[in-house]
């Protein structure tokens, strides 16, 4: 069932925008109501449960944020190429299948997706790189989640 929480923010990386944020609202509630009232559920698995129900919450509400800012104001080919074809994609694939390498991926992709934003950044770009810095933060913050590993301060 954890895997099916972390689905929440595999559709709002990758799934079209339409009715995902009612969805990331309600569903992941409904699903750790669930998954806390089962009968037999281990001492650390309903520890677990609350984390990554945050975890979701927070990082697809970001994501969302993000897809919805670039289709207001269209970032140039050079940022929303990386973002598109790098960064979400490394997202999902860290909520699809979490692990050290994976988060370290999807860590790298956003690094890289900030540089390019970063470079020339003309104030119609500074929500975009507000919003990757967000999301690369809560990565961070959450890396023993994600990954099964503390990381070194930034």
């Amino acid at each position: 069932m954890l895997h099916r929480l972390r689905g929440y923010v595999v559709e709002a990386c990758i799934a079209p925008l339409r009715g995902q944020r009612a969805r990331l609202e309600t569903a992941p509630r409904d699903l750790l109501q669930k998954l806390l009232a089962q009968p037999g559920a281990s001492a650390a698995a309903t520890a677990q449960t609350p984390r990554w129900a945050q975890l979701v919450m927070n990082i697809g509400r970001g994501v969302l944020d993000l897809r919805e800012r670039m289709q207001v104001a269209p970032p140039p080919a050079v940022l929303s190429e990386p973002l598109q074809h790098d960064a979400l994609p490394r997202l999902a694939e860290l909520f699809e299948r979490p692990g050290p390498g994976t988060h370290a991926r999807a860590l790298a992709s956003l690094d890289e997706a900030m540089r390019i934003a970063v470079m020339d950044a003309p104030p119609g770009r500074r929500p975009l790189l507000i919003q990757l810095h967000l999301l690369r933060t809560q990565l961070r913050d959450a890396a023993y989640t994600l990954g099964g590993e503390r990381l070194p301060p930034a």
